[in-house]
């Protein structure tokens, strides 16, 4: 990110001066200019700066994130990992390889592009659906801002312990609820390695290549990836932040993975 040079003027007898006075003023404007933490910012939050940018940028979607405690576990499970990470709820959105987006129904416009433009250049977006946790009502404009803007293509959310789902593709146990249903439903991550985390009841399928899938439960596809310009859209139908603020150890280890943390 340029920075932006203020200009000062020279007393009317100076013409000229040396590259090393020149450095020095310049070197000094700078650093003047830069973001600080201070202290008493919150763990994990620190300064994003065109010199280090952050591990990740964690956006709250605010009224539209329908589960804040999956935003308070990526936020703790950031800060516990030890990762550089910025909150904001509003653009500009500082430079970042990794943006997340917990548990969310849709974005401002704004930010949404924002979003999708720093994903096309190169960063890789978290987008987690917080859909299975909201009104009925507010299921239709998800399914239309997924498609809109990010070209996912969704189906209603899926109760995983209720009673008579019947759609596992298992037999059903005597109490008429799906062996899945009959003890804690777990959601196979396939990438980026492989590993099962527990799921909190809900989940969101989406359409997709095989190829593109993500994590699966049952014979549902739950999360998704694909390559837009020159980034990666990951799409989680179920969400990561309540494992993450249960101290789900896998949780952990693949969000590390995903923003590539040292020991990840």
């Amino acid at each position: 990110m340029p920075v932006k040079l203020p200009t000062y003027s020279l007393p009317p007898t100076t013409s000229r001066f040396s590259r090393r006075i020149f450095l020095s003023l310049a070197t000094g404007i700078v650093a003047t200019r830069l973001p600080r933490r201070t202290a008493d910012a919150p763990r994990g939050h620190v300064a994003a700066t065109w010199l280090e940018p952050p591990d990740c940028v964690l956006v709250d979607a605010q009224q539209q994130c329908a589960l804040p405690e999956s935003l308070a576990g990526y936020e703790s499970a950031l800060a516990a990992d030890g990762a550089r990470f910025f909150r904001t709820s509003a653009g500009p959105l500082p430079y970042s390889k990794t943006i997340i987006v917990p548990a969310c129904l849709a974005l401002r416009p704004e930010i949404t592009q924002e979003i999708v433009a720093a994903l096309k250049g190169g960063s890789r977006v978290v987008l987690e659906s917080g859909a299975g946790f909201a009104m009925p009502s507010d299921f239709a404009g998800h399914q239309e801002w997924l498609r809109s803007y990010w070209n996912v293509r969704v189906e209603a959310p899926i109760d995983l312990w209720r009673a008579g789902n019947g759609q596992l593709g298992d037999q059903r146990s005597r109490s008429g609820r799906s062996p899945l249903a009959a003890r804690a439903p777990y959601v196979d991550f396939h990438w980026p390695f492989r590993t099962k985390v527990r799921d909190f009841s809900r989940v969101l399928p989406v359409s997709t290549l095989e190829e593109h899938v993500v994590a699966s439960c049952g014979h549902w596809s739950v999360a998704s990836k694909r390559t837009i310009g020159e980034g990666t859209l990951v799409f989680l139908g179920s969400p990561l932040g309540p494992p993450l603020l249960a101290g789900d150890a896998e949780a952990h280890r693949w969000l590390r993975a995903i923003i590539a943390l040292p020991g990840s």
